[in-house]
Order: C-alpha cells, then sequence, then structure tokens
C-alpha cells in the first residue's frame, strides 16, 4: 500500500526546512518505508507505434518522401494563385496578374475568370487530378508507414500515382503557357505580357514529384532484388568459413 507524507524533512544543521513529498510503502512484513518521490526516475514515455516504424524506415525512402511532400506543396501553392501570368502598360507599371482561377488587379481585387473555353477547362481538370493524385500518394505514404505487411503494393500505388500526378502538372503547365494564360483578354490596356512565379512553381513542382516517383521505384526494384538474392539457393560455389 502506497500512501504520501507531506511532512517536512530537516535536511541539515543550519539550513532552512525543506517540505519534501514521501511515499509511504508497507510491505507483506508491515514494514514501513519512506521513499522520496523526487529521488524516483520517471519511466520514458514510449513512442507510438507510427514514429517507431518510420524510424526504422531507411534514410533514402524518408529523403524521397520529403522531396514528394516538398513538390506537392509547391503544386498546391501554384494552383491557387494568380500568379501565373502578369501584364504590364506602356509605361511598364503592373496591371494584372492572371492565374487559373483568376484575375487581379490588386491582390485585394479579384475577379473570378467566368470564361467557359475548352483550354482553361482543361487546364483546371489537369490541375486538379494532379491534386488528387498527390494526397493519393500522401496516404499511402502513411499506409506505408503504419502497415509493414503489403508494403509491396503500397509501393507501387504511390510509384504509378507520382507518375500521373507529374504527367497530369506537366499538360496543365504547358498547355496555360502555350496557349497564352487560355487567350486571356486584357482590357485594361495592357502591352506586355511576362510569365510570374506561379508557373515556375508549377514546373519545378513537376520535376520534384516525378524525382520522387522515380524514387521510389528504384528503392522498391533494389529491394525486391535483394529478395530475390535471398532466396536464391547455395550452389555450392566459393568458400566456407567455419
Amino acid at each position: 500500500m502506497d500512501l504520501y507524507d507531506d511532512t517536512p524533512e530537516v535536511v541539515g544543521a543550519g539550513e532552512n526546512d525543506e517540505k519534501v513529498k514521501k511515499r509511504v510503502t508497507i510491505d507483506d512484513k508491515n514494514d514501513i518505508k519512506f521513499i522520496n518521490v523526487e529521488n524516483e526516475k520517471e519511466e520514458p514515455k514510449q513512442k507510438s507505434e507510427f514514429i517507431r516504424n518510420l524510424e526504422l524506415i531507411g534514410w533514402p525512402w524518408k529523403i524521397s518522401g520529403t522531396v514528394f511532400l516538398i513538390g506537392l506543396l509547391f503544386h498546391v501553392i501554384a494552383f491557387g494563385t494568380p500568379d501565373w501570368l502578369n501584364t504590364f502598360d506602356a509605361s511598364g507599371n503592373d496591371v494584372m496578374h492572371v492565374g487559373i482561377w483568376s484575375a487581379c488587379v490588386l491582390i485585394s481585387n479579384c475577379t473570378f475568370r467566368s470564361e467557359t473555353s475548352t483550354c482553361l477547362n482543361a487546364v483546371r481538370t489537369f490541375g486538379g487530378l494532379g491534386v488528387v493524385c498527390c494526397l493519393v500518394v500522401l496516404v499511402l505514404l502513411v499506409c506505408y508507414i503504419r502497415n509493414e505487411a503489403g508494403r509491396r503494393g503500397i509501393s507501387r500505388g504511390v510509384v504509378a500515382n507520382c507518375f500521373v500526378a507529374a504527367l497530369a502538372i506537366q499538360i496543365e503547365s504547358s498547355l496555360f503557357w502555350r496557349s497564352g494564360a487560355c487567350a486571356y483578354s486584357d482590357i485594361t490596356g495592357a502591352t506586355t505580357k511576362q510569365w510570374a512565379w506561379s508557373i515556375a512553381l508549377s514546373f519545378v513542382s513537376v520535376v520534384l514529384i516525378l524525382a520522387a516517383g522515380l524514387s521510389f521505384l528504384a528503392i522498391e526494384l533494389i529491394s525486391i532484388s535483394r529478395e530475390k538474392n535471398k532466396a536464391r539457393p547455395w550452389k555450392g560455389k566459393g568458400f566456407n568459413i567455419t
């Protein structure tokens, strides 16, 4: 039985009294023992299964996952921002910022692009497909960490969705670029057009997501090769070390 005693305890002569919290323990022989609670070491908190599995995964997989997350972040930012194309007047003043979804004179003065052109619909569709595939990859990466069984199939899904996402984002960016922002007609008298940082971010996301997909594929192929080498029977060649 454990009780707690908060009575003061004199530490030493000439010193101030200190209040030390004690635990009173009575064993089977009815002997009373006083234990200072402050002197007991707290048991370390156990890590969750997800964190333990993540620590066991090799660094190439972690680097590939980080590269993919950066690519996903870049694509989401580019997909939602209106700085794909900037227009300027004859004096070089900034007139309009054009994106996939809106056109802005200022950040606080944006209008939705309500054109129903095939080009703009295609750009939005492929960009949305890229977001969906990236979210699928994100879910699969979490499943890969949580479940040690079935990782082979999860890895294939990760690689496939990375490639589809990279292809969709590439089509989106190229179509918007080649069509001059889907033939956006500026009515504010702009004379100069210049591609801005959002489209650059979109192209960079293609490279990062594609690189992550290739890295995941290489990791999976190396894993398959190692499993085959372990399962291969020994043919009696080489040296025996005893």
